[in-house]
């Protein structure tokens, strides 16, 4: 996921960081400064997320065939 989402996160930063420097006012300034921390900390429990359901599937598969009905966890 990291390098998938590389280009698109470090644009996305280009644009915050342009934003911030174009924003006229500090409650601009604060709702971006927000919206920057919002995302990261929401990119960082999707990178756990995604470790958490990666780890629990290879666990299973490697008892055998995993099937949809059979995947509880």
């Amino acid at each position: 996921m990291n390098l998938a989402e590389t280009a698109s996160t470090f644009n996305e930063l280009l644009v915050t960081d342009a934003a911030l420097a174009a924003a006229s006012g500090s409650r601009e300034r604060l709702m971006l400064l927000d919206q920057k921390l919002q995302n990261a900390l929401v990119f960082f429990c999707n990178l756990r997320a995604r470790f958490l359901f990666d780890r629990a599937f290879y666990t299973e598969r490697a008892r055998g065939i995993v099937l949809a009905s059979g995947w509880t966890n």
